[in-house]
């Protein structure tokens, strides 16, 4: 009986370590998934853009996805995204740390990092230094995968 209460208390030990220690890794693994999918949603609409600007069509401030899925560019537009002239982006929930993160680390993923001392880049508390830019920023590079409306 001793030893059927030491067994049990010993497998709830351990399951409640890998639930905690775990819980990050699956918690990291969500995030940097998110991410790539957030830089393949976005590669996606750049590239119908693209293809729709070289074939004579202006990405103005009248363009909508519409145009995209009319003209055949784009089969649907990923959930979230709008589009606001030369830039695509999927507005934010500025107050939830997770999106941010999301965000932060899919430009990290493309190697771009912006200082969060540039008056277009809002700062994160998650790594001092840095930050996420608004998507009106001069000269914000269009391949930037994550920017901020205002």
């Amino acid at each position: 009986m001793i030893i059927a209460i030491i067994a049990i208390s010993l497998i709830t030990i351990v399951s409640g370590a890998a639930l905690y220690y775990g819980g990050d890794a699956f918690n990291s693994n969500t995030v940097e998934a998110e991410a790539a999918r957030m830089r393949n949603e976005r590669s996606q609409i750049i590239a119908a853009m693209e293809v729709y600007k070289s074939e004579g069509n202006s990405v103005g401030s009248g363009f909508k996805f519409k145009d995209l899925i009319e003209g055949s560019y784009l089969k649907q537009v990923p959930d979230g995204w709008i589009a606001d002239n030369n830039f695509a982006y999927k507005p934010l929930d500025m107050n939830d740390p997770g999106s941010l993160n999301v965000c932060y680390t899919a430009n990290l993923q493309d190697n771009f990092t912006f200082p969060s001392s540039d008056p277009d880049v809002f700062p994160l508390n998650k790594d001092p230094g840095f930050g996420i830019p608004y998507c009106d920023k001069e000269n914000l590079d269009k391949l930037v995968p994550c920017c901020l409306g205002r």
